[in-house]
């Protein structure tokens, strides 16, 4: 059990292999998002010039996460959440690339675009969870909170260089490429998966009312949860994976 804090415990975590490999692929993973809304956003615009279809498409790429919520969160309990991740990652460089390479033959209109982002928002309502519930797998339990704090710093890099790095990629290499990019983000991520070793996970049982029940009686019981759920969405785009 480590007894260091503030600075000295954040670069233990990240020189250790069970979490720094996983930290980094977080942080590549959530980085290529901007990527992919950037590069689906002004293909879309570029098509239609509509204002209209970049809300639609935002619109659909949330939609999936706030719908299924109840049933992925329960998901990334009753599942292994490292094979959970394994099966949702290379989904997802399916339709990155996919896309990309519709994209490099003019065969992406918005409404492939569209379903694309929709599909890819189902399969973070699924990764999200997953990926902040390993994190306590990871580390000692009293290193946990150090970690979860890290957790959080890739969304917060992420918004900080993925935006600039995406429009560099889509100015010199093109749109096309953007997504493949991304797709080799989840790529990485994979790897990281296949690299580090998590405790074993205690799977829950389902709950007798059903997932959406349990969710309601939840919020009911506490009620200071609501408020999390409104300020999240504001704060957390992109959606993580």
């Amino acid at each position: 059990m480590s007894s260091r804090v503030g600075p000295a415990a954040a670069f233990a975590l990240l020189r250790r292999r069970t979490f720094g490999p996983y930290f980094a692929g977080n942080a590549l993973s959530a980085s290529g998002t901007w990527f992919q809304n950037l590069a689906a956003a002004l293909l879309i615009y570029r098509q239609t010039h509509s204002a209209l279809l970049l809300g639609v498409l935002n619109f659909m790429q949330f939609l999936p996460i706030l719908v299924l919520a109840p049933w992925a969160g329960a998901a990334a309990d009753r599942w292994n959440r490292r094979q959970l991740l394994l099966v949702t990652q290379p989904i997802s460089i399916a339709l990155s690339a996919g896309l990309g390479l519709l994209a490099a033959f003019d065969l992406a209109p918005p409404a492939v675009v569209i379903a694309d982002a929709a599909a890819l928002g189902v399969v973070s309502a699924f990764s999200a969870p997953a990926q902040q519930a390993m994190i306590p797998s990871l580390v000692e339990d009293s290193e946990v909170p150090t970690a979860v704090a890290l957790n959080s710093m890739t969304f917060n890099l992420a918004r900080a260089i993925g935006p600039a790095t995406a429009a560099v990629a889509v100015e010199y290499l093109g749109i096309p490429a953007a997504f493949g990019l991304n797709a080799l983000s989840y790529l990485i991520f994979v790897g990281t998966l296949l690299l580090i070793g998590p405790r074993p996970q205690e799977l829950a049982e389902r709950p007798a009312g059903g997932h959406l029940r349990a969710s309601i009686d939840l919020l009911r019981r506490r009620p200071q949860l609501v408020v999390f759920l409104v300020i999240v969405p504001r704060w957390g785009s992109p959606p993580t994976r």
